[in-house]
């Protein structure tokens, strides 16, 4: 295994789905699920729980971490804000939607003026069909492992997308680049870590609650790890 630069340019923005970090062990845990699951395995989330054939780990007992860093931006598009929200039609059926609202089956409280209105996406029954999202102008980012290339660049074949929303085109990816990076023997340490563990060099952590490994997501078992902030 080798220090490693993953970067990917993204052709459309990412959704922004919660406010926690997004690590390189987790998209390849999904991705090795993904193969699982295409091969018949009986359990593919169990399958991505050991990732020892593509990369590193750092630490002891049960106190110890994959070397992959969490999600870098390195470039943005021109917009005026980082994050963009925006009133998103779902997958579903649009159409079937608001030909059911033309016949009167949808029945908002009130008259409605249909010079006026207007879907509200926080409430009611018609937040089924529409939601409100924020969206990142990130169009390049990069992430750094110490692992094994090889198998990487199987596993990103499974990878079309970044972050949540996939089917309505969030986060596509148009190119991954896999590069040689000595740098990346440092900066693999930018993510969650056990506080007994060294940072990486000239990054600021804090204390927060966390998990070590995936999925991060999961806060029922959420304990004190530290976090890069600088």
């Amino acid at each position: 295994m080798k220090p490693l630069e993953i970067r990917f340019r993204l052709a459309t923005p990412m959704l922004v789905h919660s406010d926690l970090p997004f690590h390189f062990d987790a998209l390849m845990a999904y991705a090795v699920s993904r193969d699982s699951e295409m091969n018949g395995s009986a359990d593919p989330w169990l399958d991505a729980e050991d990732l020892s054939e593509i990369l590193g780990r750092e630490g002891e007992g049960d106190s110890w971490v994959w070397q992959a860093s969490r999600m870098e931006v390195l470039a943005r598009l021109p917009y005026p804000k980082i994050y963009e929200s925006a009133n998103n039609l779902r997958f579903t059926d649009p159409s079937r939607f608001y030909d059911d609202l033309d016949r009167g089956l949808w029945q908002p409280r009130g008259k409605v003026n249909p010079e006026t209105f207007r879907i509200d996406p926080n409430s009611g029954q018609q937040r089924g069909y529409q939601m409100y999202l924020t969206t990142s102008n990130a169009q390049e980012v990069a992430f750094y492992v110490i692992g094994e290339e090889e198998a990487i660049r199987f596993y990103l074949s499974q990878v079309t997308h970044l972050g949540k929303g996939s089917k309505n085109g969030y986060g596509r990816i148009s190119n991954a680049e896999i590069r040689d990076c000595p740098e990346a023997a440092d900066r693999w340490r930018k993510r969650w870590l056990h506080k007994d563990m060294p940072g990486a060099d000239g990054v600021e952590y804090a204390p927060v609650m966390g998990r070590l490994r995936q999925p991060y997501w999961d806060k029922a078992h959420f304990h004190p790890v530290l976090e890069p902030v600088r």
